[in-house]
């Protein structure tokens, strides 16, 4: 197992507070940017990173999500692209 720096701990402890407002508060990047006392951009990265390492995690409950997954797993296997 990794240890990670005081940094690192707290940048994915920040990201992880952007990524719940964000998906789960339904707050805007501009909101998050406000309450947390940084940039738009700080913001979107920082969401953008909660979910790049899997702090965030999205599944649809809904039939269409194993046609979804069916679809990409062939073009993967044929190598085609899907329309």
């Amino acid at each position: 197992m990794v240890k990670l720096s005081n940094t690192e701990i707290r940048k994915l402890d920040d990201a992880a507070r952007a990524g719940w407002l964000y998906y789960v508060a339904g707050k805007t990047q501009d909101e998050i940017a406000k309450k947390l006392n940084i940039s738009r951009q700080s913001a979107q990265r920082m969401v953008a990173l909660s979910v790049s390492q899997g702090l965030i995690k999205v599944r649809l409950d809904h039939p269409i999500a194993k046609c979804m997954d069916l679809a990409q797993k062939t073009k993967k296997s044929f190598w085609f692209s899907i329309v």
